[in-house]
């Protein structure tokens, strides 16, 4: 036990009880705090290699001054970055290319309505559609209901020539098409998130292309844009019971 710090909290106290009313600290004379709790002690007690702006605590000093750098994600709002494929496709039956989103996001196939109003597709599919109606979840999380009117398309782009079954829904206006994972399961493509490329095949490290098709390099294309990270327009979809 510190006598010294015995003794001067002793004649403390005695100070205290004859000043009528008035307790003080012994050392600085606040009337704010007694010696136990002066910020002078705790200086004149710190060692030299301890920081002045460090507090006593359980025998581990704490720093206040700058937190350690820490390594993590950033949360900002908006922050633009790469994370979605858009890739132009030939459409049988249109003249313009089309601007497709390839999405993981979306279950199904979408096209976009307005682009294919006019055209003998649509008028054949709003002669066979059926009164069933689906519900579409947005990406904003907003649920819509739509009559179910799917078309056939044939789309091609790079090595992928094929009939895709899509449903016709009011996609926003940068997208004419989006491939979800119905597309990317029945193909399987190859993305080189790395690379920012897209293709049937996989390319080696020699430079040579790796798989069980046959393709051509110069078909390996880039075709990565930067968007909003919440572009997606369509994240799930199911029928309306």
């Amino acid at each position: 036990m510190d006598l010294s710090y015995a003794e001067d909290e002793e004649a403390e106290l005695l100070a205290a009880k004859q000043s009528v009313g008035i307790r003080r600290c012994f050392m600085c004379k606040s009337t704010k705090h007694l010696r136990a709790g002066c910020p002078l002690r705790f200086k004149r007690q710190a060692p030299a290699s301890q920081p002045s702006g460090s507090s006593p605590g359980n025998g581990n000093s704490q720093t206040t001054g700058l937190s350690p750098k820490r390594a993590g994600l950033s949360y900002k709002k908006n922050v633009r970055k790469p994370g979605l494929l858009v890739v132009q496709a030939n459409v049988k039956g249109f003249v313009k290319p089309w601007r497709v989103l390839i999405d993981s996001g979306a279950s199904g196939n979408y096209a976009r309505r307005s682009t294919l109003e006019g055209s003998q597709l649509y008028a054949e599919a709003l002669e066979v559609r059926t009164r069933d109606e689906i519900l579409v979840r947005l990406a904003t999380g907003t649920l819509v209901t739509v009559s179910k009117v799917s078309v056939d398309l044939n789309v091609k782009f790079l090595d992928f020539d094929s009939v895709e079954r899509c449903l016709v829904l009011d996609l926003d206006s940068r997208y004419e098409l989006i491939l979800g994972m119905t597309w990317l399961e029945r193909h399987e493509p190859w993305i080189g998130w790395k690379s920012r490329t897209l293709g049937a095949t996989r390319p080696a490290h020699s430079g040579a292309l790796v798989s069980h098709e046959t393709t051509s390099a110069r078909k390996q294309k880039h075709y990565w844009r930067e968007h909003e990270a919440e572009a997606a327009v369509v994240l799930d979809i199911g029928v309306v019971l």
